[in-house]
């Protein structure tokens, strides 16, 4: 199995350990990585997801709710809702094409849940891939990295700079799930 599959398979874990126990859950999530029996290289990456995930659930819950049609967030269950939720922060925040992210959603969901559910996160995942996200999302993701970059905590990807007031027009001549990062020109 390689290294990344198995950083998303104990990121999917911890993903739904605080989707339960929210902040509480923290230290028994840490210790869970610890004793995972797993690499340092693969637990340090399972726990990048998990953080970088978890810290843009309200976003991410939101590019769910615009694509899922007749189901609010809280009916897709709990596992199938963070392998949602740990693909669609990927096709945000990495440079890893979408087929490949999908076929890890779908093993995951083969492996954690059913056959049925990899059909749901197959959808659904697919067509948050070829829709554009929606201009409010897309506002509420940039402000989300504006206030890293005001707070000197610069994420981890290449910045395109630009002025706020160009946004929109970038908006539109960028890849819907490649990730758009800004900073002040």
């Amino acid at each position: 199995m390689k290294r990344r599959h198995r950083a998303r398979r104990l990121a999917l874990q911890g993903l739904c350990c605080l989707d339960v126990q929210g902040q509480d859950g923290e230290e028994p999530l840490f210790d869970f990585l610890q004793n995972s029996k797993e690499p340092a290289e693969v637990i340090s990456l399972a726990r990048e997801m998990i953080n970088k995930t978890f810290s843009q659930k309200s976003e991410i819950d939101k590019i769910i709710k615009s694509q899922s049609e007749h189901w609010d967030i809280c009916r897709i269950g709990l596992v199938e809702r963070n392998i949602l939720r740990l693909g669609i922060w990927e096709m945000l925040a990495s440079n890893t094409p979408v087929k490949v992210i999908i076929n890890e959603a779908i093993l995951l969901a083969e492996e954690f849940a059913s056959s049925e559910s990899a059909r749901f996160i197959n959808g659904l995942l697919d067509a948050i891939a070829k829709k554009p996200i929606g201009k409010e999302i897309i506002m509420s993701t940039f402000t989300h990295v504006l206030n890293k970059v005001d707070s000197n905590e610069r994420p981890d990807c290449n910045f395109f700079q630009f002025r706020t007031n160009e946004i929109l027009s970038l908006i539109h001549i960028s890849e819907p799930t490649r990730p758009l990062y800004i900073s002040y020109a």
